[in-house]
């Protein structure tokens, strides 16, 4: 089954943070980390300069590279053939992706996914020291934190620390340890695996309280689910939103990645979700 329909037979799913900081450095070859979907349209979730095996622990799969427009020279490192080209010259990305067995390259599409990867945030905010350790010996080294002396405010009134915005201090996000980064790989994987092209899937991450936000558009229907900061102790929200609903709260209980596949099948109804378990 091939992905929908673009001016090329296939598509490549690029988050538009991702190409705009690919275009700013078109000289430089940028190395493509990400997944495949069942019609084989690479969805590239994680770029870097250099090889990074924090995006293979995470799950993600080298999907290929981003060079200059005026390089011919194309190194395919990929153990299955397939093998995706992205040439860039600054202002637009084209991309060629082969197929190995001799088999001609085939021209794509590229398609922008309006957010920043919620993968590059993940990966490319930790020190490298800190992302090549086994998970096995990882420990959280904190600074010892410099402040003025805590004032005593009158009685009945909160002193300043008491009054400090959570905003400032966000609290931890379950997706930062290493099982949370097993846990959400998981979900991320399972949800493209049981809905893949013409339906999307998309993670977005706020950039104030660092939450987690996974959005899934199949059959014309739309969920979102919104995760605690302590998933899965907690459960997941999910709306559920369509032609005649909008931002309907599901009462399903969340807390895997069978259950937001199973509550989105169930909400759907569609021959697909029914019958093709």
């Amino acid at each position: 089954m091939r992905a929908q329909s673009a001016r090329y037979g296939y598509l490549v799913y690029v988050f538009h943070g991702d190409a705009q900081r690919m275009k700013r450095k078109p000289e430089k070859k940028w190395v493509l980390y990400g997944l495949w979907t069942h019609s084989s349209c690479p969805v590239v979730q994680y770029i870097c300069e250099e090889s990074d095996r924090s995006a293979e622990r995470l799950g993600l799969e080298l999907l290929g590279q981003c060079i200059p427009q005026s390089n011919r020279q194309i190194q395919n490192s990929s153990n299955r053939g397939r093998w995706l080209v992205v040439q860039n010259d600054g202002v637009k990305l084209d991309a060629v992706l082969g197929q190995g067995n001799g088999l001609a390259p085939l021209r794509c599409s590229i398609k922008e996914l309006p957010m920043e990867s919620p993968f590059s945030n993940l990966i490319s905010r930790r020190p490298r020291a800190y992302r090549e350790r086994s998970p096995e010996r990882r420990h959280t080294i904190v600074a010892p934190e410099r402040h003025a002396p805590e004032r005593h405010a009158p009685a009945g009134r909160p002193s300043e620390r008491q009054t400090e915005s959570p905003v400032n201090n966000p609290p931890l996000q379950w997706y930062t340890t290493t099982r949370g980064e097993e846990i959400l790989r998981n979900i991320h994987t399972s949800c493209i695996s049981n809905f893949p092209a013409p339906s999307l899937v998309e993670m977005s991450r706020d950039a104030v309280d660092h939450k987690i936000q996974l959005s899934i558009k199949h059959n014309d229907k739309t969920f979102n689910i919104h995760f605690p900061n302590n998933f899965p102790q907690s459960s997941a929200h999910v709306l559920y939103s369509s032609g005649i609903y909008s931002d309907m709260k599901v009462p399903d209980q969340a807390k895997s990645k069978d259950d937001i596949v199973g509550i989105i099948k169930r909400y759907c109804a569609c021959y697909r979700c029914k019958y093709r378990r």
